[in-house]
Protein backbone atom coordinates (compact mmCIF):
# COMPACT_ATOMS: atom_id res chain seq x y z
CA UNK A 1 0.00 0.00 0.00
CA UNK A 2 1.05 3.58 -0.63
CA UNK A 3 0.97 4.76 2.96
CA UNK A 4 1.97 8.14 4.35
CA UNK A 5 3.99 8.55 7.54
CA UNK A 6 3.16 11.94 9.06
CA UNK A 7 5.22 13.50 11.85
CA UNK A 8 3.31 15.75 14.27
CA UNK A 9 5.29 17.89 16.71
CA UNK A 10 4.29 19.50 19.98
CA UNK A 11 5.51 22.87 21.26
CA UNK A 12 5.01 23.85 24.89
CA UNK A 13 2.30 21.27 25.38
CA UNK A 14 0.38 22.23 22.23
CA UNK A 15 0.44 21.01 18.66
CA UNK A 16 3.04 22.98 16.73
CA UNK A 17 2.01 25.77 14.38
CA UNK A 18 0.81 24.44 11.07
CA UNK A 19 0.13 20.94 12.39
CA UNK A 20 -3.54 20.84 11.42
CA UNK A 21 -2.89 22.13 7.90
CA UNK A 22 -0.25 19.44 7.45
CA UNK A 23 -2.63 16.79 8.78
CA UNK A 24 -5.22 17.98 6.25
CA UNK A 25 -2.69 17.80 3.41
CA UNK A 26 -1.60 14.31 4.50
CA UNK A 27 -5.24 13.20 4.57
CA UNK A 28 -5.82 14.58 1.07
CA UNK A 29 -2.77 12.74 -0.24
CA UNK A 30 -3.58 9.44 1.49
CA UNK A 31 -7.08 9.50 -0.01
CA UNK A 32 -5.67 10.15 -3.49
CA UNK A 33 -3.09 7.38 -3.05
CA UNK A 34 -5.63 5.02 -1.45
CA UNK A 35 -3.21 4.28 1.35
CA UNK A 36 -3.16 4.54 5.12
CA UNK A 37 -2.21 7.63 7.08
CA UNK A 38 0.05 6.85 10.03
CA UNK A 39 0.54 9.82 12.35
CA UNK A 40 3.60 9.92 14.60
CA UNK A 41 3.76 12.38 17.49
CA UNK A 42 6.85 13.33 19.50
CA UNK A 43 4.73 13.62 22.68
CA UNK A 44 1.64 11.97 24.12
CA UNK A 45 -1.36 13.62 22.51
CA UNK A 46 -4.20 15.06 24.52
CA UNK A 47 -7.46 13.14 24.23
CA UNK A 48 -9.01 15.95 22.18
CA UNK A 49 -6.04 16.17 19.79
CA UNK A 50 -5.97 12.42 19.39
CA UNK A 51 -9.68 12.31 18.57
CA UNK A 52 -9.32 15.21 16.13
CA UNK A 53 -6.39 13.59 14.30
CA UNK A 54 -8.43 10.41 13.89
CA UNK A 55 -11.43 12.46 12.74
CA UNK A 56 -9.20 14.12 10.12
CA UNK A 57 -8.45 10.72 8.62
CA UNK A 58 -5.52 9.12 10.45
CA UNK A 59 -5.65 5.32 10.51
CA UNK A 60 -3.07 4.96 13.29
CA UNK A 61 -1.32 7.19 15.84
CA UNK A 62 2.09 6.34 17.27
CA UNK A 63 3.80 8.27 20.07
CA UNK A 64 7.55 8.78 20.37
CA UNK A 65 7.92 10.26 23.84
CA UNK A 66 10.51 13.00 24.13
CA UNK A 67 10.72 15.30 27.16
CA UNK A 68 13.31 17.78 25.90
CA UNK A 69 14.59 19.23 22.67
CA UNK A 70 18.32 19.45 22.46
CA UNK A 71 20.65 18.01 19.79
CA UNK A 72 21.00 14.73 21.69
CA UNK A 73 17.24 14.23 22.05
CA UNK A 74 16.72 15.15 18.38
CA UNK A 75 19.22 12.48 17.44
CA UNK A 76 17.33 9.87 19.45
CA UNK A 77 13.99 11.08 18.07
CA UNK A 78 15.34 10.84 14.53
CA UNK A 79 16.62 7.30 15.15
CA UNK A 80 13.27 6.18 16.57
CA UNK A 81 11.36 7.78 13.70
CA UNK A 82 13.64 6.17 11.10
CA UNK A 83 12.87 2.85 12.76
CA UNK A 84 9.21 3.42 11.92
CA UNK A 85 10.15 4.17 8.30
CA UNK A 86 11.91 0.80 8.15
CA UNK A 87 8.89 -0.86 9.74
CA UNK A 88 6.10 0.67 7.69
CA UNK A 89 7.93 1.34 4.39
CA UNK A 90 5.80 4.42 3.55
CA UNK A 91 5.24 5.88 0.11
CA UNK A 92 6.17 9.27 1.53
CA UNK A 93 7.15 10.90 4.82
CA UNK A 94 5.58 14.27 5.57
CA UNK A 95 6.55 16.98 8.05
CA UNK A 96 5.34 20.53 8.66
CA UNK A 97 7.86 23.12 7.47
CA UNK A 98 8.79 24.56 10.87
CA UNK A 99 12.47 25.14 11.70
CA UNK A 100 12.47 22.13 14.02
CA UNK A 101 10.78 19.79 11.56
CA UNK A 102 12.88 20.97 8.60
CA UNK A 103 15.93 20.10 10.69
CA UNK A 104 14.54 16.71 11.60
CA UNK A 105 13.47 15.97 8.01
CA UNK A 106 17.02 16.67 6.81
CA UNK A 107 18.39 14.32 9.46
CA UNK A 108 15.90 11.63 8.46
CA UNK A 109 16.91 12.01 4.83
CA UNK A 110 20.60 11.69 5.63
CA UNK A 111 20.05 8.64 7.81
CA UNK A 112 17.71 6.81 5.40
CA UNK A 113 19.35 8.06 2.16
CA UNK A 114 15.92 9.22 0.98
CA UNK A 115 15.49 12.39 -1.11
CA UNK A 116 14.28 15.43 0.89
CA UNK A 117 12.29 18.41 -0.33
CA UNK A 118 11.70 21.20 2.20
CA UNK A 119 9.25 24.11 2.26
CA UNK A 120 6.94 22.57 -0.34
CA UNK A 121 4.14 24.94 -1.28
CA UNK A 122 1.86 22.13 -2.40
CA UNK A 123 1.82 18.38 -2.93
CA UNK A 124 -0.82 16.60 -4.99
CA UNK A 125 -1.47 13.46 -7.03
CA UNK A 126 -2.03 13.77 -10.78
CA UNK A 127 -2.34 10.85 -13.16
CA UNK A 128 -1.34 8.59 -10.29
CA UNK A 129 1.95 10.47 -9.88
CA UNK A 130 3.03 12.58 -6.92
CA UNK A 131 3.65 16.21 -7.90
CA UNK A 132 5.42 18.72 -5.66
CA UNK A 133 5.53 22.51 -6.01
CA UNK A 134 8.59 24.18 -4.51
CA UNK A 135 10.36 27.53 -4.90
CA UNK A 136 13.67 27.61 -6.72
CA UNK A 137 16.87 28.27 -4.74
CA UNK A 138 16.64 32.01 -5.33
CA UNK A 139 13.00 32.14 -4.30
CA UNK A 140 12.02 33.79 -7.57
CA UNK A 141 10.04 31.03 -9.33
CA UNK A 142 7.77 28.13 -8.47
CA UNK A 143 8.80 24.77 -9.92
CA UNK A 144 6.61 21.67 -10.19
CA UNK A 145 8.53 18.43 -9.65
CA UNK A 146 7.40 14.90 -10.34
CA UNK A 147 8.55 12.51 -7.65
CA UNK A 148 10.12 9.72 -9.65
CA UNK A 149 12.19 8.36 -6.80
CA UNK A 150 10.06 7.11 -3.92
CA UNK A 151 9.71 7.09 -1.00
CA UNK A 152 10.41 10.76 -0.44
CA UNK A 153 10.69 13.01 2.62
CA UNK A 154 8.91 16.36 2.32
CA UNK A 155 8.05 19.33 4.54
CA UNK A 156 4.84 21.21 3.82
CA UNK A 157 4.83 24.97 4.26
CA UNK A 158 1.87 25.87 6.41
CA UNK A 159 -0.10 29.10 6.37
CA UNK A 160 -0.82 29.68 10.04
CA UNK A 161 -1.43 33.27 10.89
CA UNK A 162 -3.52 35.42 13.18
CA UNK A 163 -4.23 37.57 10.14
CA UNK A 164 -4.85 34.72 7.73
CA UNK A 165 -8.63 34.73 7.51
CA UNK A 166 -9.44 38.37 8.21
CA UNK A 167 -11.83 40.42 6.14
CA UNK A 168 -9.28 43.04 5.03
CA UNK A 169 -5.49 42.91 5.12
CA UNK A 170 -3.30 45.87 4.14
CA UNK A 171 0.31 45.03 3.37
CA UNK A 172 3.10 47.57 3.11
CA UNK A 173 6.22 47.08 1.04
CA UNK A 174 9.38 49.05 0.46
CA UNK A 175 7.43 51.45 -1.75
CA UNK A 176 5.46 52.96 1.16
CA UNK A 177 8.56 55.01 2.01
CA UNK A 178 9.62 53.85 5.45
CA UNK A 179 8.12 54.67 8.86
CA UNK A 180 5.97 57.57 7.64
CA UNK A 181 4.34 55.39 5.00
CA UNK A 182 3.81 52.53 7.44
CA UNK A 183 2.11 54.97 9.81
CA UNK A 184 -0.32 55.95 7.01
CA UNK A 185 -1.04 52.29 6.29
CA UNK A 186 -1.85 51.72 9.97
CA UNK A 187 -4.19 54.73 9.98
CA UNK A 188 -5.98 53.34 6.94
CA UNK A 189 -6.19 49.91 8.56
CA UNK A 190 -7.76 51.42 11.70
CA UNK A 191 -10.49 53.05 9.63
CA UNK A 192 -11.23 49.83 7.73
CA UNK A 193 -10.94 47.59 10.82
CA UNK A 194 -8.22 45.80 8.87
CA UNK A 195 -5.07 43.95 9.85
CA UNK A 196 -1.60 45.12 8.77
CA UNK A 197 1.04 42.97 7.10
CA UNK A 198 4.51 43.51 5.71
CA UNK A 199 6.77 42.50 2.86
CA UNK A 200 10.17 40.97 3.54
CA UNK A 201 11.88 44.26 2.70
CA UNK A 202 10.30 46.13 5.61
CA UNK A 203 11.01 43.26 7.99
CA UNK A 204 14.64 43.01 6.88
CA UNK A 205 15.06 46.74 7.45
CA UNK A 206 13.66 46.43 10.96
CA UNK A 207 10.60 48.58 10.22
CA UNK A 208 8.11 45.83 11.08
CA UNK A 209 8.19 42.64 13.13
CA UNK A 210 8.67 39.23 11.54
CA UNK A 211 5.23 38.11 12.71
CA UNK A 212 3.67 40.48 10.16
CA UNK A 213 5.62 39.17 7.17
CA UNK A 214 3.69 37.63 4.29
CA UNK A 215 5.37 35.41 1.73
CA UNK A 216 7.57 32.41 1.25
CA UNK A 217 9.66 33.12 4.36
CA UNK A 218 6.67 34.51 6.27
CA UNK A 219 2.98 33.64 6.48
CA UNK A 220 0.40 32.51 3.99
CA UNK A 221 -2.76 34.62 4.14
CA UNK A 222 -6.14 34.44 2.45
CA UNK A 223 -8.29 37.43 3.45
CA UNK A 224 -11.37 38.51 1.54
CA UNK A 225 -9.58 41.72 0.55
CA UNK A 226 -5.81 42.17 0.24
CA UNK A 227 -4.50 45.70 -0.36
CA UNK A 228 -0.84 45.74 -1.45
CA UNK A 229 0.76 49.13 -0.85
CA UNK A 230 4.14 49.71 -2.44
CA UNK A 231 4.76 46.00 -3.00
CA UNK A 232 6.52 44.95 -6.19
CA UNK A 233 4.95 41.49 -6.36
CA UNK A 234 8.01 39.23 -6.37
CA UNK A 235 7.18 35.53 -6.36
CA UNK A 236 8.35 35.03 -2.77
CA UNK A 237 5.66 37.50 -1.66
CA UNK A 238 2.89 36.51 -4.06
CA UNK A 239 2.92 32.84 -2.97
CA UNK A 240 1.91 34.05 0.48
CA UNK A 241 -1.16 36.04 -0.62
CA UNK A 242 -2.39 34.68 -3.94
CA UNK A 243 -5.27 32.85 -2.25
CA UNK A 244 -6.89 36.17 -1.31
CA UNK A 245 -10.40 36.56 -2.71
CA UNK A 246 -9.81 40.09 -4.04
CA UNK A 247 -6.55 42.01 -4.47
CA UNK A 248 -5.96 45.72 -4.86
CA UNK A 249 -2.47 47.01 -5.65
CA UNK A 250 -1.22 50.58 -5.24
CA UNK A 251 2.20 51.33 -6.69
CA UNK A 252 3.92 54.21 -8.44
CA UNK A 253 5.64 51.81 -10.88
CA UNK A 254 3.12 50.66 -13.49
CA UNK A 255 5.19 47.64 -14.62
CA UNK A 256 5.50 45.94 -11.24
CA UNK A 257 4.38 42.26 -11.30
CA UNK A 258 1.92 42.83 -8.43
CA UNK A 259 -0.48 44.24 -11.03
CA UNK A 260 -0.53 40.82 -12.75
CA UNK A 261 -2.27 39.29 -9.72
CA UNK A 262 -4.38 42.32 -8.75
CA UNK A 263 -8.08 42.63 -9.47
CA UNK A 264 -7.76 46.41 -9.25
CA UNK A 265 -4.60 48.44 -9.73
CA UNK A 266 -3.95 52.04 -8.76
CA UNK A 267 -0.86 53.67 -10.22
CA UNK A 268 0.36 56.62 -8.22
CA UNK A 269 2.37 57.98 -5.33
CA UNK A 270 1.30 56.41 -2.06
CA UNK A 271 2.31 59.52 -0.11
CA UNK A 272 -0.45 61.35 -1.98
CA UNK A 273 -2.99 58.56 -2.38
CA UNK A 274 -3.10 57.27 1.21
CA UNK A 275 -3.70 60.64 2.95
CA UNK A 276 -6.51 61.42 0.51
CA UNK A 277 -8.08 58.01 1.01
CA UNK A 278 -7.81 58.37 4.79
CA UNK A 279 -9.50 61.80 4.68
CA UNK A 280 -12.35 60.47 2.53
CA UNK A 281 -12.95 57.57 4.92
CA UNK A 282 -12.81 59.85 7.95
CA UNK A 283 -15.55 61.99 6.41
CA UNK A 284 -17.62 58.95 5.43
CA UNK A 285 -17.37 57.26 8.83
CA UNK A 286 -17.50 60.48 10.81
CA UNK A 287 -14.44 59.72 12.91
CA UNK A 288 -10.71 60.27 12.97
CA UNK A 289 -8.14 57.47 12.73
CA UNK A 290 -5.60 57.10 15.49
Amino acid sequence: MRNILLFIAYENGMLARGAWETVAKATELSCALQGELIAVSDQEMTADDRESVYDCGADKIITLKQKKRNPYDLQILTEDFCGLIDQYQPFMVLFCATDFENDMASRVGMRTKLPVMTNCLDLYVENDMLKIICPDDAGEYMITYQANRLPIVATFKHGVSDIQDGEVLIACGRGVGGEAGIHLVKKLAALLHAEVAASRANVDEGLMEKEYQVGLSGKTVKPRCYIACGISGAMHHVVGMNQSEWVMAINVERNEPIFDVADVGVIGDLSAILPRLIRELEVRYGRKSE
